[in-house]
């Protein structure tokens, strides 16, 4: 058996390797418009206490806030979460008692969020809303994400596509979620905070994990929202 540096590596007779095979590159997520990246199992982003890094370049740093005890950190390796035990509290509009909110004013117009909802929740939980009561929501009729639900809402028109684990679609489905979708309320656009894991009214937090959010200020397109997918869904058994 010989080395053969120009072009390749030989084997045996008649076997020789490409010397620089292709290698394909390795999945990432979408970062073109990324303006908030909350990864929980990654010890940047979030390692303890209070603060919650932002990953991405817009230094969108979050807080933890746990006024009524139902927001848990669970570590568990690549997929660490926070968890929301109960949609309980009878905090309002302005004080959000169980979520995870930033502080910012760049525009959301997309997103992508790993969560796996507590399907024994009684009504709804808050995904992700900006004060006001514009909210992203899921229902435990049916389990799907409003498409439109009213005014308020994430879509509040009914032309939003949403994903749900690769497919066009607004359902729910039991274990980890990977969603995503446009928004088509201007409410959302430039908001000077954004909360996750709760909705504008008390009652109204989410109950199941969330262990990863992404923010765009841009509308994905649909291969966009499949490369986020793609680049992870391995990490969460999909």
């Amino acid at each position: 058996m010989s080395l053969v540096l120009n072009s390749g590596f030989t084997i045996g007779p008649g076997v020789v390797l490409d010397a620089n095979p292709y290698i394909p590159p390795a999945l990432s997520i979408v970062t073109d418009g990324l303006v908030l990246h909350y990864d929980f199992s990654d010890p940047a982003c979030y390692s303890g206490g209070v603060t919650v890094n932002d990953l991405s370049t817009a230094n969108n740093e979050g807080s933890v806030v746990t006024a009524y005890g139902h927001v848990s950190y669970v570590s568990s390796g690549t997929n660490s979460y926070f968890n929301w035990d109960s949609n309980s509290g009878g905090d309002s509009v302005n004080s959000f008692g169980s979520s995870i909110f930033t502080e910012s004013a760049d525009v959301y117009r997309d997103f992508t969020i790993i969560l796996e909802p507590d399907f024994t929740m009684s009504g709804m939980g808050g995904v992700i809303c900006v004060p006001g009561d514009k909210s992203l929501r899921v229902y435990n009729n049916g389990w799907a994400l409003p498409n439109p639900g009213n005014g308020d809402d994430w879509d509040s028109t009914g032309s939003a596509t949403f994903y749900v684990n690769g497919q066009a679609s607004n359902q729910l489905l039991s274990g980890w979620n990977i969603i995503g979708g446009a928004n088509t309320n201007p409410a959302f656009l430039t908001p000077n905070q954004l909360y996750i894991g709760t909705s504008g009214y008390g009652n109204r937090h989410m109950q199941g994990k969330i262990a990863l959010v992404l923010m765009y200020n841009r509308a994905l397109t649909e291969q966009e929202q499949l490369q986020n997918y793609a680049a992870l869904r391995a990490r969460f058994g999909l």
